[in-house]
C-alpha cells in the first residue's frame, strides 16, 4: 500500500500543475489589457498605427469569440490577425462588421461596457494564433489621444 501511495503523490501534483498552468493560459487572453499615451494619426494619412506591444497591442488569442476594446475617444479600428505575438511576425486585417463582412475598419466608441468587435482571427482557414490592434483618428487632420483596454477573447 505505501508502494502506490508513494507513486500516487508525484502523479497527483503533476496533474494539478498542468490543470492550473492550463487554466491559467487558457484565461490570459480573456483578461482586459490597459493600454495609454497612444495617439492615432488623422485620417488624411490614410493608414493605421499598430498599438505597439509593449502596450499589449498584441495577444493571445484562443477562440473564435468577438474581441473587446474600450476606448477613451471615438477612432476607427482594425482587428488583425498576427502570426506571431510581434508586429513584425506579419499578418493580416481580420476586421469584420456586425454583419460578418469583411471591412477595412470599424469605428469604436466611448461607451460603458466597450465594443465587441466582430473578427475572423481564429475561423476556418486563419492560422493566427495572436490578434492585434491597430487606430486611426476619425478627425481629417487630427491625431487622437487613445487610452482603454481590450481582450482579445470574451471571458
Amino acid at each position: 500500500m505505501k508502494k502506490h501511495r508513494s507513486y500516487l503523490i508525484p502523479v497527483v501534483f503533476t496533474a494539478l500543475s498542468t490543470i492550473s498552468f492550463c487554466s491559467l493560459s487558457a484565461n490570459a487572453a480573456s483578461t482586459l489589457a490597459q493600454f495609454s499615451g497612444f495617439y492615432a494619426p488623422p485620417a488624411i494619412n490614410g493608414s493605421f498605427a499598430a498599438l505597439p506591444e509593449s502596450q499589449n497591442g498584441v495577444r493571445a488569442k484562443s477562440t473564435t469569440d468577438y474581441s473587446q476594446v474600450l476606448v477613451s475617444s471615438s477612432v476607427s479600428l482594425q482587428l488583425w490577425g498576427v502570426t506571431g505575438s510581434q508586429w513584425s511576425t506579419g499578418g493580416s486585417n481580420c476586421t469584420l462588421n456586425s454583419s460578418n463582412s469583411s471591412v477595412n475598419y470599424v469605428i469604436v466608441y466611448n461607451i460603458e461596457g466597450g465594443n465587441f468587435i466582430h473578427n475572423k482571427v481564429r475561423s476556418q482557414g486563419n492560422s493566427y494564433n495572436y490578434a492585434g490592434l491597430k487606430f486611426c483618428s476619425n478627425s481629417q487632420y487630427n491625431q487622437t489621444y487613445v487610452s482603454g483596454s481590450w481582450r482579445p477573447d470574451l471571458p
